[in-house]
C-alpha cells in the first residue's frame, strides 16, 4: 500500500481540536476569496480612475477649449502634458539605441559591478581605492542575498546558536500551507 493510499484511508480522529482546525481552514479559504475580489475590484477602480483621469475629463476640456476649472466646492482641475515611459526590462536596449542614434547616449549611465566574498573585502576596498584614484566615483555598497541569510538563520537555529530577532527584524514561525484541491480550483 502507498503513503498515498495509506493516508486517504486513515480516520480522521473526531475531536473539538479538529473542529477549530476545519473551522479555521474554512475562514481561511474564506478571506482568500474575499482577497481575490478586493483586489479585482480595486484593479477595476484603478482602470476606471485612469480612464477618467487621461480621457474622460482631458477630452471633455478640451471640447471646452477649458485647460483647468474650478469646482463650486473649491477644487481645481487643470490639464497638464505628462509622459510616462519605462527604460527597464527589454525596453531598456531600445532606449539605449534610441538615445545612440540621436547622440544622446550621455543620458545613459553605466555601472560597473564586481562581486567580492567576504574574506576579499579587503581586495574590493583596494579595487575601488585604484579607481577613485583614476577619478571614477566609485561606491562600495555591502550587500547579503535574503536567500543565503535566511539559509545561514536557519542553519543557526537548528544548531541552538542564538539570534538577535528583534535587533535583524526577523522572525521564526510556522505556517499551514493549504493545497488548493483541483476540483476546488475549477468551480
Amino acid at each position: 500500500m502507498t503513503q498515498k493510499a495509506a493516508k486517504q484511508q486513515s480516520p480522521v480522529p473526531d475531536s473539538p481540536q479538529l473542529a477549530s482546525i476545519t473551522k479555521l481552514i474554512e475562514q481561511l479559504f474564506d478571506l482568500r476569496e474575499q482577497e481575490a475580489v478586493l483586489l479585482h475590484n480595486a484593479s477595476l477602480l484603478s482602470k476606471e480612475q485612469q480612464a477618467i483621469e487621461e480621457e474622460l475629463l482631458p477630452n471633455t476640456m478640451q471640447e471646452l477649449n477649458l485647460k483647468e476649472i474650478k469646482t463650486e466646492d473649491g477644487h481645481k482641475l487643470t490639464l497638464k502634458d505628462s509622459i510616462q515611459v519605462s527604460v527597464g526590462g527589454k525596453n531598456k536596449a531600445v532606449v539605449i539605441d534610441w538615445l545612440k542614434e540621436i547622440e544622446s547616449d550621455d543620458l545613459v549611465k553605466t555601472t560597473i559591478s564586481l562581486a567580492f566574498s567576504r574574506k576579499d573585502h579587503k581586495e574590493a576596498e583596494r579595487v575601488a581605492a585604484l579607481l577613485k584614484k583614476e577619478g571614477f566615483p566609485v561606491v562600495l555598497v555591502p550587500d547579503v542575498h535574503s536567500g543565503t541569510f535566511t539559509a545561514f538563520l536557519k542553519e543557526r537555529l537548528s544548531n541552538g546558536e542564538e539570534i538577535p530577532w528583534t535587533r535583524l527584524s526577523a522572525r521564526a514561525f510556522q505556517k499551514a500551507y493549504i493545497k488548493v484541491s483541483t476540483d476546488e480550483a475549477k468551480g
